[in-house]
């Protein structure tokens, strides 16, 4: 092997390598993803809302509450839309609020306001009356999945599924 074909072959893998190490890595399932509306926008689901219950979307956004009542916890979420890796921007760019209902107990001091969470669930409808601090109208999901962002992030750290040392940490919240 010649020394011009050995350095093509270690600049076609850098290249490979650096291609797939940027790829975006998410934080909802990808089983749970395959199964999701991904194009349709948060003020579509709010104003079509009967076109899409029953289907699962994801979303993200601030915790405003976490209120555990009756054998359930309901969520509620100021939204804001979702970056890379499905992490919510900033609370500045909110199209509303959303509330997730979760059939057992969660508690409120690690799901506390202001944490930023993305969430897998299925839509249920429309609340319209509003619904103690969620926006009106609001839309109401049922749970399937949720990540909790970390407080304060190491950028040296992968928080994203997929990473083998953080994933049992975020199994236990599913």
């Amino acid at each position: 092997m010649n020394a011009k074909n050995i350095l093509y072959r270690l600049m076609l893998s850098a290249v490979l390598s650096a291609s797939f190490s940027c790829a975006p890595r998410y934080v909802i399932s990808d089983q749970i993803r395959s199964e999701a509306e991904r194009a349709v926008s948060f003020q579509t689901l709010v104003n079509a809302t009967t076109r899409y219950v029953g289907k699962t979307v994801i979303l993200g956004g601030y915790i405003i509450e976490t209120k555990p009542v009756a054998g359930e916890t309901n969520m509620t979420v100021l939204q804001t839309p979702l970056l890379t890796g499905e992490k919510p921007d900033s609370m500045s760019r909110s199209q509303g609020g959303f509330i997730l209902t979760y059939k057992g107990y969660l508690e409120p001091e690690v799901y506390e306001k202001n944490r930023r969470v993305t969430v897998a669930g299925k839509v249920v409808g429309r609340v319209t009356d509003g619904d103690g601090n969620c926006p009106n109208p609001c839309l109401r999901l049922e749970y399937r999945q949720i990540y909790r962002w970390p407080m304060y992030e190491d950028p040296s750290y992968s928080y994203y599924y997929g990473d083998e040392d953080f994933f049992p940490k975020i199994r236990e919240y599913q």
